[in-house]
């Protein structure tokens, strides 16, 4: 099936080809999918917070670093009030909002947020770190490297590697 330049799928699609369109587009869609998932959903509920963390990234991947910021602090005062600090979920949007800062070069921020994952998943698991900590180790490694701190860039990276050993 061929379409003319005039069939209403081709002017969308045209239209859709400018990134401010697409990108308010598709804020749009993942908004109206997140409310009506909210009325069928619980809080609670894995996909809902899966899909949650996939916006904030989804966000952030557009350089959209307000609205990623914006959302995932939401997400995470949300997260924090049904699940609790140290709860893996609430932990996986305060790294999003970790990396958001990270990808704004706002490096004060992100260590704090980083070494708050960090903290809070020690607080949760007790012995080992669990992937989320992983990932808040492996960040501040490379902030480290990058602000030249040798001595923190080689804690930080033999702690990743002392965790994949015991994994």
């Amino acid at each position: 099936m061929r379409l003319g330049h005039s069939h209403s799928l081709s002017i969308i699609l045209f239209h859709l080809q400018d990134e401010g369109v697409l990108e308010s587009a598709l804020k749009q869609i993942f908004l109206i999918l997140l409310n009506t998932l909210k009325k069928k959903l619980d809080l609670i509920d894995d996909e809902m917070q899966f899909l949650r963390v996939d916006f904030c990234f989804l966000l952030r991947q557009r350089r959209n670093y307000a609205s990623a910021e914006c959302y995932g602090l939401r997400f995470l005062r949300e997260a924090k009030r049904v699940h609790g600090w140290c709860h893996s979920v609430t932990r996986r949007f305060l790294l999003k909002v970790s990396d958001v800062y990270l990808h704004q070069k706002r490096h004060k921020q992100t260590i704090e947020t980083f070494k708050d994952v960090l903290q809070r998943s020690y607080d949760a698991v007790r012995t080992d770190l669990d992937i989320v900590g992983v990932y808040a180790h492996r960040n501040l490694s490379r902030i480290y490297q990058k602000l030249n701190d040798k001595v923190t860039f080689k804690y930080h990276s033999e702690a990743i590697v002392e965790i994949a050993l015991r994994i």
